[in-house]
Formats: C-alpha cells, structure tokens, sequence
C-alpha cells in the first residue's frame, strides 16, 4: 500500500505542467502578502521602527510607556505648529520625518494604551457580569455569565510586542484558498482520469483491485494536502516575518487588540497551531468531496466544475453550523465572546464547532472506506474488454 501511495504522488509531480501552477500558487500567495495595503512602508520607516520596536518591547514599564509618550507628544507638536521639514530626510528622526516619526509613536502609543488599559476593561465587563448574577433568574443567563466570569478572570498582559503584523499573519487565508484551488487541480481527475480514457477497465483486472487502488489514491491526495500545508503555511510565516516584525508567540491571543474578548485564553502559537489543524480537517474535507466528484463524473472537466460548485457553494455560507469551511477563517469566531449552550452547560463556539467538524470529518472517512471497501467486493467482470475476467481464485 506504501509503495502505490508513493507512485500515486510521483505520478502528480513527474507532470510539469502541475509543478508550474504549484510554483505559480507559492509566488502569488507571496505577493498577495507583498502587495497588503498595510505593510507599503519605506524601508526608512521600517528601519526607524525597529530602532523604537527595540527600545519597548517586552515587559510593560512606566518607563517604557513614559518614553512612548513624551516623543508622540514632541513630534505632534511640531506638526500641529508646522515647524518640520518635507523635502529631504531628517537623522533627527527615526523615520527621517516628523509625519513618519507621529504616524511610528501613535501607533505604538494605542498599542501599549490597549495593554496597560486591558485590566479595567476587562474589570468593567467583569462587574456588569456580577451584577447580573444578582438580576437575571433564568438558570441559563446565570450560567452564561457565571462563564464569563470565569473565563475573563485573571487575564492580563505584562508584555508588549508589536501586534499589526501578527494581526495581519493570523487573519491571512489567501494560502488556504490557493490551496483548495490547487486541490481542485490536482486532484480533480482522481477517479474520472481513469473512466475518461477507459484505464479503469484494465486497473481492475490487476492483482490489486479496486479497493487498495482506491484507498492509495486517498491516502496519496491526502498527503498532497499536508504538503501544500507545510509549503503554504511556512511562507506565510517566512514572508511576514521578513516584511515586519512578527514576536510574542507565547503572549495570550487576548494581547491582541482584535481578539480582546476571545471566547478562548490561550497563547498565539497555540491559537496559531490550532488554527492550522482545523485548516487541515476542514482540507482534508475538500479531498473527500473533490474525490467523491471524481468518481462519479467519468469526465475530468466535469469532475473539476462540479467540485468547483460544492466548494463554493460552502464558502458562500461558512457561517453554517457545522459547516467545514468555517475553519478557513477562525478571525470571526474569536473576535468576539461567543458561547454554544450544550445541554445548559456554556462551550466556546470555537470548541463546539471543532468537535462537530471532527466528527464529521471520521464520518465521512467511514463512508470513503465503505465505498473502498464496496469497489474492492464488486466484481467487474461485466465491464472488462470481450476475454478478460479478474481472476478471483
């Protein structure tokens, strides 16, 4: 079964054609990142922000936030009174402008505003949450509130790292739809190559059959997916760590301005990796689906056009309960406290879909290994060639 996997896999990548548009995906996901709107900084800009990044960053101290301050306050100043030069660059100033050096300590001033101010906001909510312990008397109302108490206790921040950047590395998902339109590519043909051109009739007349055949061109599609993962996920990673600063792996998910109120308290990376799993699952869905077109369309185009549609039609209404693709962008589901009632008892959505998703990722994997476990018990006598009958014996 290993050795049929590895030539399934081979075979894809002996065709060229299929390595120019796997090469072609990889540079447009880098320019997709390239080209944000956000990151079109001079390399004087990013230079001088550096220089500052270096100064701040980490533990959170007065000092720190003192020094942020007073050069915001210095600097818009001068643009408020006009005294400042625009033709050429200034060593007085990170950047080499007053514009560039207001435009640098702004930000980081509302980044380490957000930090320092997260505990009595965070405070705030809390006390309205107690107060309803005491108001509501539907059993429901308290539980959710007992939930949030519980979860949003106890949370802070005691260091700063720059969070735009990792912002925009999180929410990106342009390398997962390259990767889904490369599944459509790659795998669309599975099934339906071989009925297009009548391999089929011969392919099952060998030793193996139809059902480790069908189980290796599985297994094969799958560990294409993993690989498009590792190759897509790591460029991410590599392309906006070059463009910017990208630190602060191990500070909570909540550090970050967009996902102050996630429903879940953990850190970056771990958010990071759980969001490349559940891309993995949702992934693996689309090589069922992609697969299951395959083998009922005898026809490659229609194979792929039918795909096409399913896959579409699932990315239109991700907000589906129990919708795989909803696992393409987690961003949502975290931007905001969002809780499931499972029998009275409060779940972070994130976990419900999760668990939902899994189960419906093994029991779509059953099914694919029934219909395997079908194609290998058939006999296919009555559609092989005039004299050729599998030998069953």
């Amino acid at each position: 079964m290993i050795a049929l996997v590895k030539f399934e896999i081979k075979k894809i990548f002996r065709n060229k054609v299929m390595l120019v548009v796997l090469i072609f995906g990889l540079l447009l996901n880098a320019f997709a990142i390239y080209t944000n709107d956000k990151m079109n900084s001079s390399n004087q800009y990013m230079n001088g922000k550096f220089k500052v990044y270096q100064k701040i960053k980490g533990e959170i101290t007065q000092e720190k936030y003192d020094y942020i301050f007073n050069c915001y306050t210095k600097v818009n100043d001068l643009v408020e009174k006009g005294n400042y030069e625009t033709e050429k660059p200034d060593v007085k100033y990170f950047t080499g402008f007053v514009f560039g050096d207001r435009t640098l300590f702004k930000r980081f001033l509302k980044d380490y505003q957000y930090i320092i101010n997260y505990n009595d906001q965070i405070g705030n909510a809390l006390k309205l949450a107690k107060d309803n312990l005491s108001y509501y008397k539907n059993p429901e109302d308290i539980s959710l509130n007992k939930k949030f108490i519980d979860t949003f206790t106890n949370r802070g921040v005691s260091e700063y790292y720059e969070t735009t950047n990792m912002t925009n590395y999180l929410a990106h998902v342009f390398s997962t739809f390259m990767i889904i339109l490369l599944l459509l590519i790659f795998v669309s043909g599975i099934f339906s190559e071989d009925m297009e051109y009548q391999y089929h009739q011969i392919l099952y007349t060998t030793k193996l059959g139809g059902r480790q055949l069908f189980l290796a061109r599985i297994m094969a599609a799958m560990v294409l997916t993993m690989l498009f993962c590792l190759l897509f996920y790591l460029e991410d990673f590599a392309v906006y760590h070059k463009i910017d600063i990208l630190e602060g792996f191990l500070n909570p998910i909540y550090s970050l301005p967009n996902y102050q109120y996630s429903s879940i308290s953990c850190t970056i990376l771990a958010f990071d990796m759980l969001s490349i799993f559940t891309k993995l699952i949702c992934l693996f869905i689309t090589v069922y689906i992609i697969a299951l077109c395959s083998l009922v369309n005898k026809k490659v185009l229609i194979s792929i056009v039918t795909s096409f549609v399913i896959i579409f039609a699932l990315l239109y209404f991700n907000q589906v309960f129990l919708n795989p693709f909803h696992f393409v962008d987690l961003k949502q589901t975290l931007y905001s406290y969002q809780m499931i009632s499972i029998f009275h008892t409060y779940l972070p959505s994130i976990i419900v879909y999760f668990i939902g998703i899994l189960i419906e990722f093994i029991c779509i994997s059953i099914i694919m290994y029934k219909i395997a476990k079908k194609r290998g018990s058939e006999k296919h006598v009555s559609h092989y060639p005039m004299g050729i009958q599998k030998n069953y014996h």
